[in-house]
């Protein structure tokens, strides 16, 4: 069953710089999410004990590492709610980015999930020297990522969960997934979500890994399409 709500889950590793705001901007949305759940992936750091000092008292579960995956599907299992949502430890929603995404889901039930826009930023923490290595791109994109979706829990029942033998690329072959499955989604005009840039992010250092599981997740949705209706 589920209660009509919204369920928040925030995965994180070593992120105690940044995720108080993170949470701050949960906190601030205009329709909150009933729960919030974030999953501590193994943290050499602080994080986990950060976030559980936040006002908004998320529930903490603490892992060993597995991996973004791992971390998600786990809070998965913990969730009931009619609406599931994501957000990395180092970035940030925009206010109303709750209320924006659940709208078009209340209104149509053939949506499975509804994405918006992103934008990015330098983060302030950044020296002069640092920024120059980071480039910040213009404008806004559409954003088909987790930071900037609300979907369906059932959407997990029907496809399944996260892989958690992709390193980086998991949650774009959760997408393929459901898209080869016949689901619909919508990309809204709206900026939900504001994007950190900084000299940790994950595509900074795992560009081999990101572009081997990016392959291995479009290999994986041509051969299922080429198979056809199970």
């Amino acid at each position: 069953m589920t209660d009509g709500s919204l369920t928040l889950i925030m995965p994180v590793r070593d992120g105690a710089r940044y995720i108080t705001e993170a949470l701050d901007s949960v906190a601030a949305q205009d329709e909150p999410p009933a729960r919030v759940i974030v999953v501590d992936d193994g943290s050499t750091d602080d994080s986990g004990s950060v976030a559980a000092r936040h006002p908004l008292r998320p529930e903490v579960l603490v892992i060993p590492p597995g991996g973004i995956g791992a971390a998600r599907n786990r809070a998965l299992v913990e969730t009931t709610s009619e609406y599931v949502a994501f957000l990395d430890s180092d970035d940030l929603w925009s206010p109303d980015h709750c209320s924006v995404l659940t709208e078009p889901l209340r209104r149509d039930p053939g949506l499975a999930m509804v994405f918006g826009h992103a934008a990015q930023f330098a983060s302030p923490d950044l020296s002069t020297e640092e920024r120059e290595t980071v480039h910040v791109p213009e404008g806004t994109m559409p954003a088909l990522i987790s930071g900037a979706m609300v979907a369906r829990r059932t959407v997990f029942e029907q496809i399944g969960v996260f892989e958690t033998d992709l390193r980086v690329a998991e949650f774009i072959s959760w997408t393929l997934r459901a898209t080869d499955a016949g689901l619909r989604y919508a990309v809204l005009p709206e900026v939900v979500l504001h994007r950190r840039l900084h000299l940790s992010n994950i595509g900074r250092h795992r560009g081999d890994d990101r572009r081997l599981d990016y392959v291995r997740a479009i290999r994986a949705s041509l051969h299922r399409r080429r198979a056809g209706p199970a």
